[in-house]
């Protein structure tokens, strides 16, 4: 859930965010070209 995943996000120190955004960013386009 997408607001439920932006609270999370929130709540992370700032390194562990940007690779988490990183890596959600990824799995996202991932996730669009195969669909």
């Amino acid at each position: 859930m997408p607001l439920d995943n932006v609270y999370r996000e929130k709540k992370m120190p700032s390194p562990l965010l940007y690779t988490w955004r990183i890596f959600y960013g990824d799995a996202l386009a991932m996730i669009a070209s195969t669909a």
